[in-house]
């Protein structure tokens, strides 16, 4: 591709001399309407005077010489200026009426000066013409130096313009192929704020940043969960080896791994489905009940939910998420389970608070990592997804959970904050 890049650039040049050329005719058009009616009035009252003394001469009555004597004379006292006298008849109706009225004839020969004027003598049938030194072939040195002004204001509105803009676009096209070409740590830094493909280039790193945040998130799941399922897949070798001697046990202790392994498959590909997931093409209001709905098989729970408490999610989503946050209070916490709600002007908060032994700081924001388990756990205390599974619901939403200690007991404060949103009008 970059051995045909002088095409675009050339094109861009050529489009700018196009663009300076027809401005330069736009400006000679107006300049003739505007100012050549002007030069000529001027021109007009300039030649007045001396007209009127060159007729005086020519009409002077105490002269002794004829008239062809003295308009020879005047000849040789104006130099390169011709004077001539022209039958009145030789011009056309309008222009003998006119010249009858005393007015000049002024025809403009080119860039709004005339070479040539025009008056009656007197009260004779007689015109004079008074005409100028021939003016200098000037369209060539116009075509020239408007050819000149063309090729450098395009060359200057090329340099300061479209070839900055354009090496801004090579620099947006060379990242793209290099990510293209898998260099997903490829990032657009030398655009300045200014640039109108800022905006642009910013948006591009962001969703280089996001394509590398998935595959490395994938990539750790994909580790995670095979580390996950050596310890079962290990128990049921050992199982299988067992059922000639103790048939029954080692058959319950294969049901068990083996529901473990569903149990961890059926969390991680929900995880997965999350990444491709929209959330605000289905969001609906979800009020109180339909949160008690899902919590009501589980004891222990004190809700403080206000009556009339509504929020804007996905009403699968949301509650799935919730019940994370309580079966996970009442495994590694301990009852009783507060659950209570505030708002500010941007979000309102789900707050999910046990009486158990809480998080330590330091774990506080790991514990939110796939398959990631504090202490050693049995297999009936989850595959480690539930809280990975809620912060992914919760960032969907444009929200985000957290833990803290909590102020009831010191035990784990979970808090799930959700912008607050309202029901489409239509």
């Amino acid at each position: 591709m970059s051995d045909r890049l002088w095409w675009p650039t050339l094109r861009q040049l050529l489009l700018a001399a196009a663009v300076l050329g027809l401005a330069a005719l736009v400006a000679g058009a107006v300049y003739d309407q505007l100012l050549a009616g002007r030069e000529q009035h001027y021109a007009r009252q300039t030649y007045q005077g001396p007209l009127r003394l060159i007729a005086q001469q020519l009409l002077d009555p105490n002269s002794p010489h004829a008239l062809p004597q003295r308009l020879s004379h005047l000849q040789h006292t104006l130099g390169e200026v011709k004077l001539q006298l022209l039958p009145l008849a030789d011009f056309s109706p309008a222009e003998q009426s006119r010249l009858r009225q005393g007015e000049l004839l002024y025809p403009a020969a080119g860039y709004g000066v005339a070479d040539q004027v025009y008056q009656r003598l007197g009260d004779t049938p007689w015109v004079m013409r008074l005409q100028m030194p021939q003016i200098p072939p000037l369209l060539d040195s116009v075509l020239l130096a408007g050819l000149c002004f063309v090729l450098l204001a395009g060359g200057g509105l090329y340099l300061a313009l479209i070839r900055p803009y354009w090496r801004e676009v090579r620099t947006l096209q060379r990242a793209v192929e290099a990510l293209g070409d898998g260099a997903l740590a490829t990032r657009i830094e030398a655009l300045p704020t200014s640039s109108t493909l800022y905006p642009l280039a910013a948006r591009m790193n962001l969703l280089a940043a996001r394509i590398s945040e998935l595959l490395a998130a994938q990539r750790d799941l994909l580790h995670a969960v095979a580390h996950e399922l050596r310890t079962p897949l290990a128990r049921m070798f050992f199982q299988l080896e067992q059922l000639q001697v103790n048939p029954s046990a080692a058959s319950a202790g294969l049901e068990a791994n083996i529901r473990q392994m569903q149990a961890l498959l059926e969390q991680v590909l929900h995880y997965a489905s999350l990444e491709m997931y929209e959330p605000s093409q289905r969001c609906s209001r979800v009020d109180r009940a339909m949160l008690r709905t899902v919590l009501q098989d589980f004891a222990g729970l004190h809700d403080e939910w206000p009556a009339d408490l509504t929020l804007w999610a996905d009403p699968a989503l949301l509650p799935y998420a919730l019940r994370n946050l309580v079966a996970n209070a009442l495994r590694h916490g301990a009852a009783p389970v507060w659950l209570t709600s505030a708002q500010d002007a941007q979000y309102g908060y789900l707050i999910v608070e046990d009486a158990g032994p809480g998080v330590p700081e330091s774990e506080r924001e790991r514990i939110f990592t796939p398959l990631v388990r504090l202490g050693a756990g049995a297999p009936s205390e989850g595959a480690g997804l539930g809280l990975a599974i809620t912060r992914r619901i919760a960032r969907l939403h444009g929200g985000d959970v957290w833990v803290e200690t909590g102020a009831r007991a010191g035990g784990a404060k979970f808090i799930l904050a959700l912008p607050l949103g309202r029901e489409p009008e239509n």
